[in-house]
């Protein structure tokens, strides 16, 4: 693994994971891009009181779990390898390699 990967925002993890060529991988970070706009809301939109409903506040805890589980799930499974080359092969996309 790309010891560089560790240090990804969480804005340009989403993006990684959203390129991982990998269906399961792909769809967590679509969900980490609704969590992260959730979060935005609840710190910087003050007028918006949807976020800290204890309902919709327990939902993003049990998605946040679920795109965890996931993630483990899919580096146990044996694409693990094939994953990796797609992140990687991303990441040398970006860089114009």
């Amino acid at each position: 693994m790309n010891p560089r990967w560790g240090e990804l925002d969480h804005g340009k993890l989403q993006h990684y994971l959203s390129n991982s060529g990998d269906a399961d991988v792909e769809g967590m970070g679509s969900l980490m891009g609704d969590l992260h706009s959730m979060r935005i809301k609840a710190d910087y939109r003050m007028g918006n009181s949807a976020p800290e409903d204890k309902n919709t506040a327990t939902l993003w805890v049990k998605q946040a779990g679920f795109i965890i589980q996931t993630l483990e799930r899919r580096c146990r499974e044996a694409n693990r390898r094939q994953i990796l080359q797609a992140l990687q092969a991303y990441e040398d996309k970006l860089r114009g390699s």
